[in-house]
């Protein structure tokens, strides 16, 4: 909105864009939509219908900025100055909140770490001691590894899923997908139409036989369709080649290698595909969220020098490079092509489905189409866009040592593992029966000890942990657990080298 009314937009025209850009703004655009509705259908006055606004509306903050607004108003004050104050305001309070937030997410970090990491490695030991003691505690085992550590790890998801959902105060927008806008006042019977259409099948064409994997970006899911079956095919091959079966003899005989082969190595290839393409995607993200200020910067700095916006987006598509310059090739050709700077300035933001992007981009056509000067509306959303990235670089950056910590928590946890399995197991197989005297003071025996089942337990209890860390460790540093397969990966690997190659 201050970018708006910087850029000579009216306060009612406003109002109108915010409340059509419910993809972008969110429940804030819901919320101004009444006021909109008042004042189009209702011939309300401005300020009759923002009072009707601010009695109707439940959220008080939302309240307070209608009734200061109407304030302005009334007295007939700089709006562009409330604006601006309204954003630094605005924006030192997420900075409070954020700063809040973080130290909240650090005490659940601390509070897993001692309950989820080395709660369970105390209790194993202990339990472990007293099943070669000649108590049966494998049921014991069994519940920790099946239930209660990955209840636990679920539990702490969830809770930051909703500290996350509380404390995201910004507009949390849908990536539309839309690709394709109308072309609506575009004659598409021009030679030079015809041509620029075929030369951008030609390109799609070729960036597809180029990078495969961008058909599936932002659809990690989709991944599905190569994975698994990669997966079934290799477990026939497994199969029909005797190096593993998958009958319950012989689970019973080789437990924790048949997990393997059937559990984890299909695991990690499908997992491993979710990764490759959500990180490919999450870069993407993050070098147009780092690049794209500076873009703005360019385009103010150029169009305040009086170059128009269509030249200033050329002049800028040649000094960019990486992922952002691609999609300004496009923008460039399809502006040339179309001779529609509006309509091609909607579909690069479709091109790159942000809604960072696509928020700043309606802002840009409303303000051309009120003034020639941009140059301050576009200092300030480039000023906004490098704040809010650095929130949420800021929210990295404090998590990275709880990365660390849960990485070695894994670690020690396997260490743990390794001990008993290389030391303390086969010194209980040695022992010689009647070498142990149960609770009801009859002597026990080292063979009925049920070594084979404590060490399919601690297995299974490792692949949890490590997958179960690494989806908690991308809840906490990005907000999406897909985000943790990345760090899930190697310490499921540090599992297999610890109970197959050691």
């Amino acid at each position: 909105m201050y970018a708006l009314s910087e850029g000579g937009v009216e306060l009612p025209t406003i109002l109108k864009r915010v409340s059509q850009s419910e993809d972008v703004f969110g429940e804030v655009a819901t919320a101004f939509h009444g006021v909109v509705i008042d004042l189009e259908r209702f011939n309300f006055g401005l300020l009759a219908a923002l009072t009707a606004g601010k009695r109707l509306t439940p959220s008080e903050p939302f309240r307070d900025f209608l009734d200061d607004l109407i304030s302005v108003q009334q007295s007939g004050g700089d709006l562009n100055t409330f604006f601006q104050n309204k954003s630094e305001s605005y924006l030192k309070s997420a900075r409070r909140r954020q700063e809040s937030f973080l130290e909240t997410l650090g005490t659940i970090a601390e509070a897993y770490v001692t309950l989820m990491i080395a709660g369970p490695i105390f209790l194993i030991i202990i339990l472990v001691i007293m099943g070669i003691a000649g108590e049966n505690t494998a049921a014991y085992i069994n519940a920790l590894t099946y239930i209660g550590i990955p209840a636990g790890i679920t539990l702490f998801i969830f809770l930051i899923d909703i500290l996350d959902t509380q404390h995201d105060s910004t507009v949390t927008a849908q990536r539309s997908g839309q690709r394709e806008l109308s072309r609506a006042g575009v004659d598409t019977d021009t030679p030079e139409y015809k041509g620029y259409i075929r030369k951008k099948r030609k390109r799609s064409l070729t960036e597809f036989l180029k990078h495969p994997f961008r058909a599936m970006t932002g659809r990690p899911l989709r991944s599905f369709a190569v994975t698994i079956p990669v997966a079934v095919l290799s477990l026939a091959m497994i199969v029909f080649s005797g190096v593993a079966s998958p009958s319950v003899a012989a689970y019973q005989e080789q437990p924790i290698w048949t997990t393997t082969v059937f559990v984890v190595f299909p695991l990690l290839l499908v997992s491993g595909g979710i990764m490759i393409i959500y990180e490919f995607e999450r870069r993407r993200i993050a070098a147009v969220n780092r690049r794209f200020p500076d873009v703005l910067s360019s385009l103010a700095s150029a169009n305040k020098s009086g170059i128009q916006l269509v030249d200033c987006i050329t002049l800028v598509t040649r000094r960019s490079e990486g992922v952002l310059a691609q999609r300004l090739e496009r923008l460039e050709a399809d502006i040339r092509g179309t001779w529609d700077v509006h309509d091609s300035l909607h579909r690069f933001a479709a091109d790159i489905d942000l809604p960072r992007v696509t928020r700043v981009v309606k802002t840009l056509v409303e303000a051309d189409r009120s003034s020639e000067d941009l140059s301050a509306m576009l200092e300030i959303t480039a000023r906004d866009t490098e704040q809010r990235f650095q929130l949420d670089l800021d929210r990295k950056q404090a998590m990275q040592p709880y990365v660390l910590i849960f990485f070695i928590g894994v670690l020690v946890y396997l260490g743990m593992i390794l001990i008993l399995n290389e030391l303390f197991f086969p010194a209980v197989s040695d022992i010689p029966a009647g070498g142990f005297t149960n609770s009801a003071g009859t002597q026990g025996d080292s063979e009925v000890v049920p070594v084979t089942a404590f060490q399919t337990a601690l297995y299974h209890s490792s692949v949890v942990q490590s997958l179960g860390n690494g989806l908690l460790i991308g809840k906490l540093v990005d907000g999406a657990m897909l985000s943790g397969i990345k760090y899930g990966i190697p310490l499921l690997l540090a599992t297999l080298f610890v109970f197959h190659i050691v």
